[in-house]
């Protein structure tokens, strides 16, 4: 069964915060993360979202976040119908 994940995104945030937050979200069962300039995206499973959870630490950090759901889709799939061989 695919499931969607979620995202949040959290925007103005240091080097030092998001690699704290990237450590407690993964305790909380966020599997994917990307990090931009003063920009942190996270990923965890539908079913395994917990906004409650998420706005305790988020409160703790004084941060405030977007959600987005993803629909599931098979990124390896997705990367070989890009990929470009070099020959």
């Amino acid at each position: 069964m695919n499931s969607n994940y979620i995202q949040i995104t959290v925007e103005n945030i240091s080097t030092q915060q998001s690699e704290i937050l990237i450590a407690q979200l993964s305790e909380l069962g966020f599997e994917g993360f990307e990090e931009e300039e003063n920009k942190l995206s996270a990923f965890i499973p539908e079913q395994a979202y917990n906004e409650a959870e998420l706005h305790e630490i988020m409160l703790m950090h004084q941060l405030s976040f977007s959600k987005t759901t993803v629909a599931q889709k098979n990124w390896n799939e997705d990367w070989e119908k890009n990929f470009e061989p070099v020959s």
